[in-house]
């Protein structure tokens, strides 16, 4: 936790980055490894030396600026590889945040309630409900497409389909993304990510198509 700021926000590459370009699947990760932890160990001290900390981690991603009005599925500028707008990253629904947040929530809410923070433990526990059943849902924004996970989908619901670098990326000669073929955001491995977190169940049809 020496890594999240007072908010709730993770320091990445040393540097506190802005809600457009913050990682979000971090925060629910860090839920879930606070969880794991304390179930190999017996160790809970630090949930309760740090619960300020701890919930405001759990806070951060459902922030307003994040949350979609419609879905409740959560938005910005950045993805799982860790691109942003110059890298032609618009703005729109990242699977793995929607994945990992839900997990993390639902890992931390029984902990929460344990330690007597009922009103925390029922807002994550219906937060993680909410963002599972969005991310494979709702009929626009919903991280489905043709029976398959999807890696991204635009703030209208269109998906993403490829990354097209902006100028001032200024991208050194030779990486892919600045060569002149497309980029395609589809398939990504991190598609697989939400069966092998057990987001989704190996054997359902989704995992399958996926």
């Amino acid at each position: 936790l020496e890594v999240v700021t007072p908010e709730g926000s993770v320091v990445d590459s040393s540097e506190v980055r802005g809600s457009d370009e913050a990682e979000l699947d971090q925060n629910g990760v860090l839920l879930d490894v606070l969880k794991q932890y304390g179930m190999w160990t017996g160790d809970w001290t630090i949930l309760d030396q740090e619960w300020a900390r701890v919930a405001a981690v759990a806070d951060y991603p459902l922030s307003p600026g994040f949350v979609d009005g419609t879905s409740g599925l959560l938005h910005n500028c950045r993805e799982y590889w860790e691109r942003h707008r110059l890298h032609g990253i618009e703005p729109g629904f990242e699977l793995i945040y929607q994945v990992m947040v839900s997990i993390g929530l639902g890992s931390i809410a029984p902990l929460a309630a344990a330690r007597g923070h009922r009103d925390a433990a029922d807002r994550w526990a219906e937060a993680s409900r909410r963002l599972r059943m969005a991310t494979l849902h709702h009929p626009v924004h919903g991280l489905v497409s043709d029976g398959r996970l999807i890696k991204r989908k635009r703030l209208d619901g269109s998906v993403q389909e490829q990354a097209v670098a902006l100028p001032e990326a200024q991208l050194p000669a030779g990486v892919p993304l600045a060569g002149p073929d497309a980029h395609r955001l589809n398939p990504d491995t991190c598609s697989i990510l939400p069966v092998a977190q057990g987001f989704v169940e190996a054997g359902d049809p989704l995992a399958r198509r996926t």
